[in-house]
Formats: C-alpha cells, structure tokens, sequence
C-alpha cells in the first residue's frame, strides 16, 4: 500500500491548522491517516497523554478557493504509549476514512492539537502523519 507522508516528524504547536488539500485519485473509495504515536523504542514521539488530537476529513468537488467543503469523518486521540489487545505497543494511530464516490474530489484535514492541565500547553506534540492509499 503507497504511504504518503503529509506532515514530516516535526514538533506541532497546539492549535487547529488545515492539512490540504489534495487531489484525490478517481476510484478511491477509502484511506486511512496513521499518526506516529509514542513507543518504548522512541519516546520522544507524542509522549504526553494530556496531548489531545482531533481531526476531521472534508471533501469537495467544486474548484477554487471558495468551495464547499463537507465533513465526511472525525477522529480523536491523546499520547502517550497505547498497548493493544494482545500487549504490543501501537506505533501509529490509525483512522480509516471512507470517501464518497465522484470525480475532480479534493480533500482536507483540519487538525487541533490541544494540551490540558496539569501539562504545559506550550509543550509541542512531537509527531508525523501519513496518508496510506490501497
């Protein structure tokens, strides 16, 4: 499956800021968002569990900078190592976006990243996020 990284391993301020958008293939149907998470191996990825994450995926089909965008899915996450059901660590979040079918469709993601107390909300969120196409 192609991966494509749309936010590089960097540190992200809080706030909401807009990933996109981008061209989406004719026939795509479905792609998931994976965001590096924080693992033994790297803590230094999203460390904080008052570090919150939310996204939301929009969609248009209408040209230019004053198209209509729709909300077609939402996700939210905080840091923080996760263990799986069978006791591994997950490195990556991972959230699965169905796409309404169409053509010329375009996407974006708005993202906030939000610190809550007893954390420092100047802390950054230490991350990566890529886009997996089947």
């Amino acid at each position: 499956m192609p991966r494509t990284t749309i936010l590089p391993v960097a540190d992200y301020p809080a706030g909401t800021r807009t990933i996109g958008p981008a061209n989406i293939q004719n026939g795509l149907t479905t792609l998931t968002v994976a965001i590096a998470r924080c693992t033994a191996a790297d803590l230094t990825i999203w460390p904080n569990r008052d570090t919150k994450v939310a996204l939301s995926a929009e969609v248009t089909t209408e040209p230019g900078a004053n198209a209509t965008w729709n909300f077609v899915s939402g996700m939210t996450a905080e840091g923080g190592i996760h263990i799986r059901r069978d006791g591994s660590e997950s490195p990556e979040s991972t959230w699965t976006v169905s796409l309404p079918p169409g053509t010329n469709r375009r996407l974006r993601i708005q993202s906030n990243i939000s610190t809550v107390a007893p954390s420092d909300p100047s802390t950054p969120l230490r991350t990566s996020v890529t886009v997996v196409t089947v």
